[in-house]
């Protein structure tokens, strides 16, 4: 990939990548290998306050960490100041949920918390599969070239990442499974 290609793809990143990647936070090609999924479905755990049922999946149910993170410290500094912060509904859930985990403690810097992880195989989503009393849900869909790119960089081999452009609407390519693959 030469120098103007590159840029280019950057440029279709949301911001928080694209600046990761301006800053040499993480290089683009620790992504690779890229893998073509196209047509092939793949499942995410998706996560709601328990009781609350879901009707309707987000963007931000397909947010990487580090999207998550900057919406937490960015909901964390309005929360100081005591101002006002516009953020969805949908988005505050998230960051509720998020905040509540030992993996928020954690984050890091890592190419795979800059994406949107799935999995290729609906049973390897066990600690979601019949929990949605407990807000947990599985979802159902696909991934296509002109929404991001797949890397199976150390993902396993029933796992990927997707590196998602911020104009992709992947929220319409997935339903709620309801227990079936």
């Amino acid at each position: 990939m030469n120098e103007e290609e590159l840029k280019e793809l950057t440029e279709k990143f949301p911001s928080v990548l694209k600046q990761a990647l301006k800053e040499g936070v993480v290089d683009i090609h620790s992504f690779e290998p890229r893998v073509n999924l196209d047509g092939i479905p793949l499942f995410r755990g998706v996560r709601r306050i328990p009781g609350e049922g879901i009707s309707t999946l987000f963007k931000s149910d397909f947010y990487s960490q580090a999207e998550l993170f900057y919406h937490i410290q960015k909901y964390k500094l309005a929360e100081s100041e005591s101002k006002e912060c516009d953020i969805p509904a949908d988005l505050k859930t998230q960051i509720e949920l998020l905040r509540n985990t030992p993996r928020y403690k954690n984050f890091a810097n890592v190419p795979e918390n800059y994406s949107c992880s799935f999995f290729k195989e609906y049973d390897k989503l066990d600690t979601f599969i019949g929990k949605a009393d407990k807000g947990k849900f599985v979802v159902r869909g696909f991934v296509t070239k002109e929404q991001g790119f797949l890397s199976e960089q150390n993902g396993g081999p029933e796992h990927v990442h997707a590196f998602l452009f911020e104009s992709a609407n992947i929220k319409d390519s997935f339903e709620v499974t309801n227990g079936n693959p």
